[in-house]
């Protein structure tokens, strides 16, 4: 388990990165020592970036091997980081093979700042909410698709959309969501939905931290999670 816990640690990034004009703050926390949530961020050159994040279902030891198999994957296909579909139907197909019947969900973000577009792409992952600056309206975004390691040959949607600078955005896994605390209901999107937007005037580590706070106060949530946890907020500055 320690074993694993220092591979985890090893694929996870160290940091959010220090891009121009792009803010990120980051906040994991597994169930256990170890988890299946896993995240990655790519600067691809001539202001073009890539965002994956990532969920093996289950938690523990199983779990965060088969996030190091899919991390490996990622990065044995990079030449389709600037092609969100290509990517994840490559991952697919690698991890049919890899993963023995342990599906992981996933979405991937392309970001084109030069263009001032972004395109994205999912696998069975929860939605992610978009802020616009100019109108402060928030758009759910979920691109269909279906988990990576079940089905062989599978093709993923991609859907682009106009960026315009101070344009905010909140990826997450379903441990968020999904968790109950102490009681019967769980945290659900309209929560975090509103989280995201009440803490939209702050910096994203702020922004992130408040967050965090208002989840466990809200779910009476005392140790760890039930569900690995992984938060990411995104500002385009």
């Amino acid at each position: 388990m320690v074993t694993a816990a220092r591979i985890q640690n090893a694929i996870l990034p160290p940091s959010p990165p220090k891009w121009e004009n792009i803010n990120i703050s980051v906040y994991f926390q597994p169930s256990q020592e170890v988890g299946g949530d896993f995240y990655d961020f790519q600067a691809l050159g001539n202001k073009k970036y890539g965002l994956l994040i990532a969920d093996v279902v289950g938690h523990g030891l199983g779990a965060s091997i088969v996030a190091s198999l899919s991390k490996f994957s990622f990065f044995q296909n990079h030449n389709y980081w600037e092609n969100p579909s290509f990517l994840l139907s490559s991952m697919n197909d690698d991890l049919v093979k890899r993963s023995q019947g342990r599906f992981t969900t996933a979405s991937y973000f392309y970001l084109d700042r030069e263009r001032m577009r972004f395109i994205v792409a999912s696998a069975g992952h929860p939605s992610f909410f978009h802020l616009a600056k100019k109108d402060g309206m928030i758009n759910e975004i979920k691109p269909r698709g279906k988990p990576l390691g079940i089905l062989e040959n599978l093709t993923f949607v991609e859907e682009e959309y106009n960026l315009e600078l101070g344009d905010r955005f909140l990826f997450y896994t379903d441990g968020l969501t999904e968790e109950r605390g102490k009681g019967l209901e769980e945290f659900g999107i309209q929560n975090l939905k509103t989280l995201f937007n009440q803490f939209s005037n702050l910096l994203p580590d702020q922004a992130v931290a408040k967050m965090i706070a208002e989840f466990k106060s809200i779910m009476n949530l005392q140790g760890l999670p039930h569900d690995d946890i992984t938060l990411i907020v995104l500002e385009v500055c």
